[in-house]
């Protein structure tokens, strides 16, 4: 404690004047007041002021304290550090940006909802979905890198605008919702650029598989360095699930653009197929392919002086459609002239010779497309073999037969009196897209004998109805003896000229038995081998499980489905539009007498793996184990 002969006694109250008090201090005083003059600034600072805090502590007048000097006064004043300040081109912190979803107990969101769902429905599930996560950075933009194991020489960057101003001067920020969805859509499309890139044997496990893009999580964002994020991605490759399993037409992006040339795309219904045709990457475009867009259907047909077709592009209303000519479908969209004219009634005119049609004629299609399926080649190739016997001729034949009417069928045009005609229509489109699907992801694979990654399993709708029993024998050639199933199912029911006969298991079993015994047509793909159902049946396979799968999910589709929402309603009226002349019956939806007449249990089965849960169910219901062996 510093002693002064001037300090007030408990006698005397009486303060020291300002004159007074210099001329008493000690040397011990002034050197404290020297060493604050000195380069020992903070500490010295700290002493001086527990010195004179105690002298001040004993004034009690008013005039006592109005009488401290300067120096005094300023060591009594708060002490303030010294700001220092940061280049406008470094941010001022390295917290990390994270996103989270509400009630979830897993971090991050999907990148497929991020870049699909609507955005009222993200903000109602996101967490602080509006703050303004960039404000304290003072950037303007930062710049995002995307970079994956497994494809160490593809990095993808992107600028993000994190700060705008208008023209008054105002300034917005971007908020935590506008952040997530514009990583996630750079994301999905550096998914598609690296989809069929080949990795080394050491990275196969981090690369992209079909469906990848359901098991990709955004996470959260890092500051790496100045003005450069890194974000943080989380892949669960072994549990690959998805909305719909890419059942339903399931678009990113719409077109861009339209113009002269249709791409070609006959996987209408193939979810991911569809994402990867409509995404157009214009930077690696070359100048042919930039004329290029997608058609969904040919509406009608007019002759003029060069023959055209009027073509409803995909995501497109009605009035955009524009009259093409046949030129503009070379290269690959063919077909779609093919299917058109098999629904036209030309009273008998060749539409290859147009001297045979009025200029100025327009035709339009008056039914289903009348397809030439497998099962009529099947029957032309037994024929010409002289097997007067096969039941695939007569079964061809039979298609002839007069249709039964009962009391359930109202129309009179009912199969054997319980399939009507929309219900065939309706199995027939489910097939369909079942079997283009499953075709699609089992050629991502090679090997016969290898064994199908859970993952893919799990992303496809109709694998899900196996049992999980079976998954330890499920191999690339059991999967392509399901696949022929799911193909001649789909062939019965959605051709008219040969869809007489209802899909029984015994009528696809007769099938079946007259291919392993006479083999295949040569232009059929491989997974119609006489091995590839061998194995489907050795490893314990049955048609209950296709034919119990398009009808599980016709019925699920349909109205009286519990999975009917807007998505599903667009399909039924796209059903409408495509068979207009179909007759209405008691019959359309009476899925329970479906399930009987095909000799399938009352009881639904299936899918054997609950998204809700993630529990794999076995063949009696039981639950098994959180993924199959």
């Amino acid at each position: 404690m510093l002693s002064s002969p001037m300090l007030p006694s408990p006698r005397r109250l009486a303060p020291p004047t300002r004159f007074d008090a210099p001329q008493k201090q000690s040397s011990r005083q002034v050197g404290a007041r020297q060493a604050y003059d000195g380069t020992n600034h903070w500490h010295m600072m700290e002493s001086t002021r527990s010195v004179f805090a105690t002298n001040v502590t004993r004034y009690c007048t008013l005039a006592g304290a109005m009488a401290l000097t300067h120096n005094e006064l300023d060591i009594l004043r708060p002490k303030v550090y010294p700001t220092i300040s940061t280049p406008r081109s470094q941010p001022a912190s390295t917290s990390l940006i994270d996103f989270q979803l509400h009630n979830a107990n897993v971090t991050g969101i999907p990148i497929y909802a991020a870049t699909s769902a609507p955005r009222a429905l993200l903000e109602s599930k996101m967490v602080d979905p509006f703050e303004t996560v960039f404000e304290w950075s003072g950037l303007k933009v930062i710049r995002v890198q995307i970079s994956w194991p497994a494809y160490p020489d593809v990095v993808h960057e992107i600028d993000l605008a994190v700060r705008t101003e208008d023209s008054r001067r105002a300034t917005a920020f971007i908020t935590r919702i506008e952040v997530a969805m514009a990583i996630a859509e750079h994301f999905a499309g550096f998914v598609d650029k690296t989809m069929n890139r080949r990795v080394t044997p050491h990275n196969e496990d981090w690369a992209f598989v079909p469906g990848a893009i359901y098991a990709l999580w955004l996470v959260a964002l890092h500051h790496t360095q100045g003005n450069v994020f890194q974000a943080q991605v989380r892949y669960t490759k072994d549990i690959l699930v998805g909305p719909r399993a890419f059942l339903g037409n399931f678009f990113v992006n719409g077109l861009r653009f339209k113009t002269s040339r249709i791409k070609p795309s006959n996987l209408q219904t193939c979810a991911f197929e569809l994402t990867k045709t409509t995404n157009v990457d214009l930077d690696a475009m070359s100048d042919s392919e930039e004329d290029q867009y997608v058609v969904e259907c040919i509406w009608s047909a007019k002759v003029v002086r060069v023959a055209r077709q009027k073509a409803w592009w995909k995501n497109y209303e009605k009035e955009h459609n524009t009259w093409e000519p046949v030129a503009s479908f070379d290269g690959g969209a063919e077909h779609f002239l093919e299917t058109f004219w098999a629904r036209v009634d030309a009273g008998g005119r060749d539409y290859h010779d147009l001297t045979q049609f009025a200029v100025g004629e327009e035709v339009f299609p008056t039914g289903p497309p009348r397809r030439t399926t497998y099962v009529q080649r099947l029957s032309s190739v037994f024929e010409d073999r002289s097997c007067g016997s096969i039941r695939v001729s007569k079964r061809a034949s039979s298609s002839k037969r007069p249709l039964i009417k009962k009391d359930t069928c109202s129309c009179g045009h009912c199969l054997d009196g319980w399939l009507s005609s929309r219900m065939r229509v309706r199995m027939g489109r489910t097939a369909e897209s079942l079997f283009l699907t499953t075709e699609y992801i089992l050629e991502t694979r090679t090997g016969e004998n290898d064994p199908v990654p859970i993952g893919f399993i799990i992303c496809d709708t109709a694998l899900r109805y196996l049992p999980a029993d079976m998954y330890s024998v499920m191999t690339r050639a059991f999967c392509y003896g399901f696949l022929s199933v799911l193909r001649l199912i789909m062939d019965i029911t959605c051709d008219p000229d040969v869809a007489k006969g209802v899909p029984t298991t015994d009528a696809i079993w007769t099938y079946i038995d007259e291919l392993q015994e006479h083999g295949v047509d040569p232009e059929e793909p491989p997974y119609f081998e006489p091995g590839m159902f061998k194995e489907f049946r050795d490893g314990g396979g049955r048609i209950e499980y296709a034919l119990n799968c398009i009808v599980d999910r016709s019925f699920e589709d349909s109205p009286v489905g519990s999975e009917f929402d807007d998505d599903k309603k667009e399909m039924e009226e796209e059903l409408e539009d495509d068979y207009p002349g179909l007759p209405r019956c008691a019959n359309d939806l009476d899925f329970d007498m479906a399930r009987r007449k095909l000799g399938l249990s009352k009881e639904r089965k299936g899918p054997y793996f609950d998204f809700a849960k993630r529990i794999w169910y076995t063949l009696d219901g039981r639950p098994g184990i959180t993924a199959p062996p």
